[in-house]
């Protein structure tokens, strides 16, 4: 849900107008808050990938392992 949010939201603080739209200490808590939900985003979507690839791969380990058991 993360990712879907953040997929969402991250590339409209990224075309803010930071530099002539807002003062100094708002214009670094809005840079520094864009990059950390960056981060956050990005290390969601590496999670989540992971986590896929590895119940795929789970899956298919034991769909290999049942067919081989079938055919003895």
């Amino acid at each position: 849900m993360t990712t879907i949010i953040g997929g969402v939201i991250l590339p409209a603080l990224v075309s803010l107008n930071i530099n002539t739209n807002f003062k100094t200490n708002n214009r670094d808590i809005i840079i520094w808050s864009t990059f950390g939900f960056s981060q956050k985003v990005g290390i969601s979507a590496a999670i989540e990938e992971f986590f896929h690839f590895s119940l795929w791969r789970t899956l298919a380990t034991l769909s290999r392992i049942k067919s081989y058991c079938c055919y003895c």
